[in-house]
């Protein structure tokens, strides 16, 4: 079993743990309209987001660094 099925299987089973009675789910939602109400919803949004977010870094370091070589006439 790959590690992304793993991911979302452990993802869905603590999200149905969190309807079960008597459970306490302690995360913080958003309150804005478009804000995910529901544990997985809020839990993928939040991982995509983070992803996301490193991708773009990378791509900023990236260009960055070609612009420093360029700056030394190295490229």
């Amino acid at each position: 079993m790959s590690r992304s099925l793993v991911h979302d299987l452990v993802l869905r089973l603590l999200a149905r743990q969190t309807r079960f009675p008597g459970a306490t789910d302690n995360t913080r939602y958003g309150e804005g309209r478009a804000s995910p109400r529901s544990f997985l919803t809020h839990h993928v949004v939040n991982i995509s987001t983070a992803i996301q977010t490193a991708d773009a870094q990378t791509i900023l370091n990236a260009a960055s660094a070609r612009m420093l070589r360029v700056s030394y006439g190295v490229m």
